[in-house]
């Protein structure tokens, strides 16, 4: 059976309207794994903003602890040369007072 002009026009027309349905799902997929992308995208962003301030709170704590540490063996240098020095005195005062006349600081025969 023969299609008349417009039956054949009416057939591609349909076509045309089925491939373009499908184009359009196909499209609307294609936007939906754009949109999953683009979501695990910023999740991955936020994560690694996160992971970057938690570093650098851990990189200021550990500056502080430098710090302190730093602070506290300079306070601990200074009590010991502090504590040398007395000592030295106290053994310096005694060679005065005994001599040291003789070998490894005995008295000189």
């Amino acid at each position: 059976m023969e299609h008349t002009p417009d039956q054949a026009r009416f057939g591609r027309m349909e076509a045309a309207q089925e491939k373009t349905a499908e184009s359009l799902a196909y499209l609307f997929d294609l936007v939906g794994k754009i949109g999953d992308g683009t979501k695990a995208l910023l999740t991955a962003q936020v994560l690694m903003v996160d992971t970057q301030t938690k570093a650098d709170d851990r990189m200021a704590k550990l500056a502080e602890t430098i710090a302190a540490t730093e602070a506290k063996r300079a306070a601990d240098h200074d009590d010991l040369k502090d504590k040398l020095h007395v000592l030295y005195e106290v053994v310096d005062n005694w060679i005065r007072e005994h001599g040291s006349g003789g070998k490894n600081g005995a008295p000189a025969a």
